[in-house]
């Protein structure tokens, strides 16, 4: 759980990365815009509890993977992890800052305990 909260988890720079994908889906061909979200989704998929942020991207990678690519529903895709990243920049900043004092206290108070009820 702590990892989440971690300043360098990496979850501030993925803003980066998806609003990088933007300008390949409107110019790239398929193959160049397949590759891009595969990439995109492998450095995010490194940041802990990203799964809601990568996978829209998924979907976005898929409808590029038809023929008939649409590229304006796949950049819905992409605007939706980029929605889903502020909530959990959101959530994790607030968390640190009111709940994690909080975790650290109650694991600190619990450290003399652990393993007591197993011992003879």
């Amino acid at each position: 759980m702590n990892e989440k909260f971690q300043d360098d988890s990496g979850i501030g720079q993925l803003r980066s990365v998806l609003e990088g994908l933007l300008p390949e889906l409107e110019t790239s061909n398929s193959k160049d815009v397949t590759e891009a979200l595969k990439q995109a989704k492998s450095l995010i998929g490194e940041v802990p509890g990203s799964y809601g942020i990568k996978s829209p991207l998924s979907k976005a990678r898929r409808w590029f993977q038809k023929a008939d690519a649409d590229r304006q529903k796949a950049r819905e895709f992409v605007d939706e992890s980029l929605s889903v990243l502020a909530s959990e920049i959101a959530w994790r900043q607030d968390a640190k800052q009111n709940m994690l004092p909080s975790i650290r206290e109650y694991a600190e108070a619990l450290k003399p305990t652990v393993g007591l009820r197993s011992q003879p």
